[in-house]
């Protein structure tokens, strides 16, 4: 069972999400739900990257509103995109233009997990993104996304490591 919780500036719950301060989903009673990522749009909605699991790990997103309702307005109406096949976002960026979203990840120690995912604001992929809306970012034994930004003028940001495997710099970029 996944959980998001809004909170008041003095630490207590903010009543007007979901009635109080928390919110709670789940894809189907088979999986686990981990969210691994969380952002809040210039609406006051909340966007929740994160993984499920039932032996094979699959990521989603999920849109709230304000109030903490699963938002009809994205996804297949449900407020949900995914299960996707790609790996869980670790870090979401939200262009406040264009309501485009960018999740990134990877895995440093294991092989071609660093990625940038951009969706628009209905939760499709942003095929103005290479394409499909997803982007491979893995440079050898393994990137990992930690930080993603969008610039007033729509160019992404993206920051991260990699586990170089004792090679330099020079072998890379």
């Amino acid at each position: 069972l996944a959980w998001v919780t809004r909170r008041l500036a003095d630490g207590a719950p903010d009543l007007s999400f979901s009635d109080d301060g928390w919110k709670t989903f789940r894809f189907s009673d088979d999986e686990e739900s981990r969210p691994t990522a969380v952002a809040v749009d210039e609406g006051g909605r909340t966007i929740v990257g994160g993984e499920v699991s039932f032996f094979v790990s699959k990521s989603y997103l999920v849109r709230l509103t304000a109030s903490g309702d699963l938002d009809g307005g994205f996804g297949g109406g449900d407020g949900i995109v995914g299960p996707l096949d790609e790996r869980p976002a670790r870090t979401l960026a939200l262009d406040p233009s264009t309501g485009r979203i960018a999740g990134g990840g990877g895995s440093p120690g294991f092989p071609r997990f660093g990625f940038v995912n951009v969706f628009t604001s209905a939760g499709a992929p942003d095929t103005m993104f290479s394409g499909d809306g997803y982007v491979d970012l893995d440079l050898e034994e393994g990137t990992s996304i930690l930080g993603l930004a969008f610039q007033s003028d729509g160019k992404l940001l993206a920051a991260g490591a990699i586990d170089a495997n004792g090679a330099n710099e020079g072998g890379f970029f």
